[in-house]
């Protein structure tokens, strides 16, 4: 099994949660949709007794919204 560098699992956490998403979440995507996953992210990390992923609001919401408008265009 392969260790996965910090950024891989950032991006796994992303995708991970974006095959999650209905089409009412992708619709409403937005910085405070990110910055209210990144803070379920530290909250997720804190109760498992886990170091928290260095996830930033922007990077996650861009990196979601690209997620968002690749799965649209392939529609």
């Amino acid at each position: 099994m392969k260790n996965l560098t910090v950024d891989e699992m950032m991006v796994e956490r992303m995708a991970d949660s974006f095959s999650m998403m209905d089409e009412e979440e992708m619709r409403n995507w937005s910085r405070e949709a990110a910055a209210d996953w990144v803070h379920d992210e530290n909250l997720y990390a804190a109760e498992h007794g886990t170091t928290p992923l260095p996830f930033d609001v922007e990077d996650v919401y861009d990196t979601i919204k690209a997620m968002i408008e690749t799965e649209e265009d392939s529609e």
